[in-house]
């Protein structure tokens, strides 16, 4: 049998491929430290050790490409800074005999794609105001309201 091997593994054949792992380390065990029953265990665990590093590898380029994604997606610039940032109308009040969380107040009027359309706006909508409040313009990013709290 020994011998039948031995002229496989000349050949460039693989004597020990047929074997199962659990056969491999029984035949192994059976034979002693130096063997080629080691050599094939730790021939095969480098292969296993290549194919993990391969996916390995692939999941790391992932990761990488959607994370540059992510990054990209959230640092370019929006749609409405590429045509003017737009401008809101706001109108603020004060009450002062009415209930506390009806006293004051803020809202907006109405959205404007430039500064002059919104002042023109506020100086038609602050003849109609009273004295108790104010008629302001505001780019879109900037809340005068106060935070909200928890």
């Amino acid at each position: 049998m020994r011998f039948l091997r031995r002229t496989r593994a000349t050949s460039g054949v693989n004597p020990l491929a047929h074997l199962s792992d659990d056969e491999l380390v029984a035949e192994h065990c059976k034979s002693g430290a130096n063997s080629h029953f080691l050599s094939e265990m730790i021939r095969r665990l480098m292969r296993s050790n290549e194919r993990l590093s391969a996916w390995l590898l692939v999941f790391t380029v992932a990761i990488f490409l959607l994370t540059a994604v992510l990054v990209w997606v959230s640092l370019k610039p929006s749609p409405t800074n590429a045509l003017g940032t737009p401008w809101v109308l706001w109108v603020s009040w004060v009450f002062p005999d009415a209930p506390s969380h009806l006293a004051t107040g803020t809202i907006t009027v109405g959205g404007f794609t430039t500064k002059d359309e919104c002042e023109r706006a506020r100086a038609d909508r602050s003849q109609q105001q009273t004295k108790q409040g104010s008629v302001y313009c505001l780019p879109a990013t900037i809340d005068p309201r106060e935070p909200k709290g928890r």
